[in-house]
């Protein structure tokens, strides 16, 4: 954003010493020139910023939900493990009482005496 300060027709680069009315015209205007510049600067740095804090906020809004998501798979996987060694635990023990049956039933089939 370039802001240029037209001088007006009789006002040129005149020397301080020279017609100080002028010179004090000149200077004003510019400051003035430069002031605005500085308050767009301004105004557009504050724009930039909500900017971009509307979108750092976005982000981390994103962020929570994906951590919530990660979460709640992690816990949906602990759960799922947990449940995996409790059905593991029940096999085996089911698979201990069967193999006890088993081996009932082969002592009951077949008398200790008529083995040996």
């Amino acid at each position: 954003m370039y802001f240029i300060v037209q001088k007006k027709g009789s006002q040129a680069e005149t020397k301080p010493y020279t017609n100080f009315n002028v010179f004090h015209d000149n200077l004003i205007t510019r400051l003035k020139a430069l002031s605005q510049i500085q308050m767009d600067f301004d105004k557009r740095c504050k724009e930039v910023e909500a900017k971009f804090n509307d979108k750092l906020n976005d982000m981390r809004k994103q962020l929570d939900t994906r951590w919530k998501q990660i979460d709640k798979f992690e816990s949906s996987l602990k759960t799922y493990a947990d449940t995996k060694a409790s059905w593991k635990r029940k096999f085996a023990q089911k698979e201990g009482e069967l193999e006890a049956i088993k081996v009932g039933l082969f002592f009951t089939t077949f008398p200790r005496e008529s083995i040996h």
